[in-house]
C-alpha cells in the first residue's frame, strides 16, 4: 500500500469496473474506487462507502495531472 508521503495512482476507468467509477486504484491490500458522488474501500474483507451528502451525481470529475 502507498505511504501517505507517496501518492495513490488513480487511472481512469476504461472498462475495468462499473461505468459509474471514474478512477480506480488497487493494491495488494485495498481497492479504491471514485464516482462524483462518492468513494468505495474495499480493505480486505471490509466494504466502506462514503457518500458526499449532496453532490451531484452528474459532476464532471478529471484528474489535475498525469503521475
Amino acid at each position: 500500500m502507498p505511504t501517505l508521503d507517496s501518492p495513490i495512482p488513480l487511472p481512469n476507468n476504461q472498462g475495468q469496473t462499473d461505468p459509474a467509477v471514474r478512477f480506480l486504484s488497487r493494491g495488494n491490500d485495498y481497492a479504491l474506487f471514485l464516482t462524483p458522488d462518492s468513494a468505495v474501500f474495499k480493505l480486505r474483507a471490509a466494504v466502506v462507502r462514503i457518500k458526499l451528502a449532496g453532490a451531484n451525481s452528474h459532476a464532471k470529475i478529471e484528474g489535475a495531472e498525469a503521475l
